[in-house]
C-alpha cells in the first residue's frame, strides 16, 4: 500500500516540491555561511546600536578586535568591507588617519572603493578623530541608541532607524512641531463657510480625521487586518532602506494603523555603496 501511494501523481508532485525547497534552503544557508553574514551583521548591529545582543554596552576594543578577521577574509565581499569601515568610522565619530590606512590596506580596497569612505564627509561625517575626543565620552554615550524594548524577532534586526521613533511620536501625538511643522489651511476670502476654528488646524489633531480614500466596508469574514484612525503616509526622498521598510510593518502592527511607505527607490546596501562612490559636493550646482 505504501508503494502504491508513492507512485501516485499527487505524492510525486509533493515530493518534488519538498525537494526543491530543501535544495533552495541548503543553497541559501551555504551562501550565508560562506560570506560570514552572521559575524558581519552582528558586528554591524553592535556598532549601529552601541549595545550587544544581551543589551550590554559594546566597548570599542571589542569592535576593533573583530575588524581584522572580517576585513582580511577573502569570502567577505568588497562592498561589505566598505560598509563595515563606513559604519566603524561613523560610530567612532572619526578615527586616526594611520588607523584608517591600516584597515583599508588590510581590506585590500581599490582607490575607487575608498572613495565611498572618503565621501562620507559630504554627509557631515567626521573622518578624522580630533584631539579633544577623549573629553566627549559622555556625549558619545548619549548618542547611542537605546536597546529595543519590543524584543526584536532576530538578533540581527536589533537596530531601529530614526523613522521608527518619528512614527512613534506621530502616532502618540508627541511629534515635534519645530522639526516637523504641519501645513495650515490657506485662508479663502470667498469661502464664507470656513470658520476661524477650521483654519490652521494641525493634521495631528485628534479632532481631524481623514475621510478620503477610506476602504469600503466589507463583510467581517473578508477582513484580515483591522486598522483604526486615519492612515499614515510616509515618503522618503532618496531611497528607503530595508530596516525602514521593516519599521513600517512594525508600527502598523503595533498600533493597528494603516501605514503607507513611498520613496524614490528601494535603497539596497550595495546600491548605497555604489552611490557613495560617485557622490561629489554640489557647491557649483547649488
Amino acid at each position: 500500500m505504501a508503494d502504491a501511494m508513492r507512485r501516485m501523481p499527487q505524492y510525486q508532485e509533493m515530493i518534488n516540491k519538498y525537494s526543491l525547497h530543501v535544495n533552495l534552503t541548503n543553497a541559501c544557508m551555504s551562501a550565508y555561511q560562506a560570506a560570514e553574514v552572521a559575524k558581519l551583521a552582528a558586528v554591524e548591529q553592535d556598532m549601529a546600536t552601541g549595545f550587544d545582543a544581551k543589551s550590554n554596552e559594546v566597548k570599542n576594543q571589542n569592535i576593533v578586535s573583530q575588524l581584522p578577521e572580517l576585513l582580511s577574509n577573502p569570502m567577505v565581499s568588497d562592498d561589505d568591507k566598505i560598509r563595515l569601515l563606513m559604519m566603524y568610522i561613523v560610530s567612532q565619530e572619526g578615527i586616526q588617519e594611520k588607523h584608517r590606512t591600516d584597515l583599508v590596506n588590510l581590506a585590500k580596497l581599490k582607490l575607487e572603493d575608498q572613495a565611498a569612505i572618503v565621501n562620507l564627509k559630504y554627509l557631515g561625517v567626521t573622518l578624522l578623530k580630533s584631539i579633544d575626543k577623549k573629553n566627549k565620552t559622555k556625549k558619545e554615550k548619549d548618542k547611542k541608541q537605546k536597546p529595543r524594548d519590543d524584543a526584536p524577532p532576530y538578533e540581527l534586526s536589533r537596530y531601529s532607524p530614526e523613522l521608527k521613533f518619528i512614527l512613534d511620536d506621530l502616532v502618540n501625538g508627541k511629534l515635534s512641531n519645530e522639526k516637523f511643522p504641519f501645513c495650515k489651511e490657506g485662508s479663502d476670502s470667498n469661502n464664507n463657510n470656513s470658520s476661524k476654528e477650521e483654519k490652521g488646524v494641525s493634521m495631528r489633531s485628534k479632532t481631524v480625521h481623514a475621510t478620503w480614500g477610506t476602504k469600503e466596508k466589507k463583510k467581517k469574514e473578508e477582513k484580515t487586518v483591522t486598522t483604526s484612525g486615519p492612515r499614515v503616509i510616509v515618503f522618503i526622498a532618496g531611497g528607503a532602506t530595508f530596516s525602514e521598510m521593516r519599521t513600517i510593518y512594525e508600527i502598523s502592527e503595533a498600533y493597528k494603523k494603516e501605514v503607507i511607505l513611498g520613496t524614490t527607490k528601494p535603497l539596497t546596501p550595495k546600491g548605497y555603496v555604489e552611490e557613495m562612490k560617485k557622490l561629489q559636493k554640489m557647491e557649483s550646482v547649488l
